[in-house]
């Protein structure tokens, strides 16, 4: 390739817009680029969304698991490298629980900042114009949550934020290289019965966004199992 640098570029400018999804730009790097992203950025990049497993999960909105698709393309180019999990994803992954019974106080704030963010870039609005037309003047609402309460060491909510986008992104990671092992066994099971020593790829159709895979999240105080 001649020029892999304006490749990766357009790439990544193509899957920004949507005009490709994750799984797409992931096949497409593996295949082109593939010293571009390390195979953990890849199995993130195209594996299913981890959600807390709740009944609640089925209201929740379908615009989020396509933000979600639209920040792991940004974090593992390194477009936003202050997330580990971007806003819309953990909104995606706490809405269950957020349902099932009270979070503690850091998770419900963290739950509200993620929400509020994922709105906001959604709709093309500042975090704060969301915050007041959310909550206004309300008795200990009037204060957005900023982002380095959340993102930055040393901020209120920095560790509960670390530990929860780590231990999904860790889920997803895992989740993903267990399908890849699944493809790859079927596959030679295909061989195996026409008879063909090639290598020969199943095809698998990607999908426009992260599927979900429910696990079950502990978010009321502990730790996740």
């Amino acid at each position: 390739m001649k020029n892999p640098n304006r490749f990766n570029e357009g790439l990544m400018q193509a899957a920004m817009l949507g005009l490709m999804p994750p799984s797409v730009v992931a096949a497409v790097t593996e295949a082109f680029t593939p010293d571009k992203l390390s195979l953990d950025d890849l199995r993130f990049l195209k594996g299913p969304l981890v959600v807390h497993e709740s009944p609640w999960n089925v209201d929740r909105p379908a615009w989020l698991a396509e933000q979600a698709g639209a920040e792991r393309i940004g974090i593992v180019f390194g477009v936003t490298p202050q997330y580990i999990i971007g806003p819309a994803e953990l909104a995606t992954v706490m809405y269950g629980a957020s349902l099932d019974a009270p979070l503690s106080h850091y998770h419900a704030d963290l739950y509200i900042w993620a929400t509020v963010n994922a709105v906001a870039k959604r709709d093309g609005k500042t975090a704060q114009d969301v915050w007041h037309g959310l909550f206004g003047g309300n008795h200990g609402m009037g204060r957005p949550i900023e982002d380095r309460e959340v993102l930055e060491p040393g901020g209120r909510l920095y560790e509960t934020y670390r530990e929860i986008a780590h231990d999904v992104r860790r889920r997803v990671i895992s989740q993903q290289a267990e399908r890849d092992r699944g493809v790859k066994r079927r596959a030679r099971e295909e061989q195996r019965e026409t008879g063909s020593g090639r290598d020969t790829p199943l095809a698998v159709p990607p999908a426009a966004t992260p599927q979900a895979a429910a696990v079950q999240m502990t978010m009321f105080g502990g730790k996740a199992a």
